[in-house]
């Protein structure tokens, strides 16, 4: 999520952070539900002037939590390949 050896001292936009609060905001019964579906868009980064937009998606099996899908878009910032 973030890199300081590339000069990425801190995640602008966490996908990873908005599923969690998705599901923490579930269990809570602070996000509403259509069926067996929940949604909700994330925007973060202003403060660090790369704003973004996190796409959450939750599925639901009765009461349970079954899925969390997390979209968006993103930029590649470097690739590499490790081979043992």
């Amino acid at each position: 999520m973030f890199c300081p050896a590339l000069g990425i001292a801190e995640d602008p936009v966490s996908g990873n952070a908005h599923g969690l609060l998705g599901a923490y905001l579930a269990r809570l019964g602070l996000l509403g539900r259509n069926g067996e579906r929940a949604r909700f868009c994330g925007v973060q980064g202003h403060s660090l002037h790369r704003p973004g937009r996190v796409e959450v998606e939750l599925e639901f099996a009765g009461s349970e939590l079954a899925g969390v899908w997390i979209s968006g878009q993103a930029v590649s910032i470097f690739q590499t390949e490790i081979e043992f």
